[in-house]
């Protein structure tokens, strides 16, 4: 078993729009000391999002910046720790937080998968993660012990309305269920996001948490907006791959039983 961790490089250019695109990731496998730098496959992807770049030095910089983790030899400053090489990148280019995954049976594979999920949109379509993949991925997310779960479920309400769930948990033990959806970042899932809700506030003995792929701050103003003042309400809990557990708190049950 090992303990891999891993943060995802952005490129952020403009603080005021927020708009960024996930361009590498660095991953450590901690046991033995293994280091690893996955960038972004192809770069027409990013010189299409910002066609200001200039693509020479751009390239260079990613290497570099890919370098520095990797070789970690004498013609690089040394880093003990994620942690400490991520922090030095702040402006355009800049790390999320060192995500921590433990237990790891098949850390190589577990890399592979993380890179093709996100990174997977500057690979090609054949080397991208299928929908169910995807969501096999995120499913690891769960402790082993937690309750049975089901990925793409759909779910008869009380209105006679369907709702289909990426992943769905029926607890026996509990008064609720639980059913997760994953919320893309784009002006394309505001009415679905609007349909959940509305599902959630009518069948309440379904707990609702949807899984962020970008952190808040990354969403759109309209996504944001919405989602504040569904928790606000408790019509749904937000979780993102980024926290250091994401989806432990839906595996727990004297938190459901809270609310």
């Amino acid at each position: 078993m090992a303990t891999i961790q891993f943060t995802i490089l952005k490129y952020n250019p403009d603080l005021f729009t927020g708009e960024s695109i996930n361009v590498g990731i660095a991953y450590h496998i901690v046991e033995e000391n293994f280091r690893k730098f996955d960038l972004i496959q192809r770069k027409k992807r990013l010189f299409t999002f910002d066609d200001e770049l200039d693509k020479e030095f751009t390239t260079d910089t990613l290497n570099a910046i890919k370098s520095s983790w990797v070789e970690n030899g004498p013609m690089f400053k040394h880093y003990d720790t994620l942690s400490d090489f991520s922090k030095y990148y702040v402006n355009e280019f800049h790390f999320g937080e060192v995500i921590t995954r433990q237990n790891i049976s098949d850390p190589h594979t577990f890399i592979d998968s993380t890179t093709r999920n996100f990174l997977g949109l500057s690979m090609d379509k054949s080397n991208r993660l299928s929908h169910d993949d995807r969501l096999a991925y995120y499913a690891t997310f769960f402790p082993e012990d937690m309750f049975p779960s089901v990925l793409n479920y759909t779910l008869t309400g009380y209105l006679g309305d369907s709702m289909h769930f990426d992943l769905y948990s029926d607890d026996s033990t509990n008064e609720f269920s639980i059913g997760m959806k994953i919320l893309k970042n784009s002006n394309a899932s505001i009415l679905s996001l609007r349909s959940w809700l509305y599902f959630a506030s009518v069948n309440k003995h379904v707990r609702l948490y949807i899984l962020l792929e970008e952190t808040r701050e990354d969403l759109n103003d309209t996504l944001k907006m919405i989602l504040n003042h569904a928790e606000q309400n408790e019509l749904v809990k937000i979780i993102t791959i980024e926290d250091e557990n994401p989806l432990l708190e839906i595996a727990t049950s004297e938190e459901i039983e809270k609310q």
